[in-house]
C-alpha cells in the first residue's frame, strides 16, 4: 500500500526519530498527542482498556491525504490504535499501520 503521510501517536516518540531516516515520506511526530500528560497506558489493566475514552486529540492538519499509516513503538490491547484511529479525518481512504519491532 501507498502510504502519503506518517503520523506518530504522542507515546511512540522515542522512535520517530529512527522512523524519519528510514522511510522517504511526509512525517507528523507526535501529530496524535494525549490529553493528559500523566497518563501511562501501562497503568490500566488489559481488561479495563477498553473501556476507555478521550485518551488523546488530534494535533495535526490532514491536507486531503489519501492514506495515513500511524507509527506507534508497541502494542498489547490496540487501544492507542483504535483511539488515534477515530481521530483520523473522514476523508481518509486508506489507514496503514507501521510497528515498529523494540530490540534490548
Amino acid at each position: 500500500m501507498t502510504t502519503d503521510l506518517l503520523l506518530s501517536i504522542e507515546t511512540s516518540s522515542a522512535i520517530n526519530d529512527d522512523i524519519n531516516k528510514i522511510l522517504d515520506k511526509p512525517f507528523i511526530s507526535d501529530g496524535i498527542k494525549k490529553i493528559n500528560n500523566n497518563f501511562k497506558m501501562k497503568n490500566i489493566s488489559l481488561n479495563d482498556r477498553s473501556k476507555l475514552t478521550d485518551i488523546f486529540y488530534s494535533d495535526f492538519i490532514s491536507n486531503g491525504e489519501n492514506s495515513i499509516c500511524v507509527v506507534d513503538d508497541f502494542i498489547t490491547t490496540g487501544t492507542s490504535f483504535k483511539h488515534a484511529f477515530n481521530l483520523l479525518p473522514s476523508n481518509v481512504k486508506k489507514i496503514g499501520v507501521c510497528l515498529y519491532l523494540l530490540r534490548s
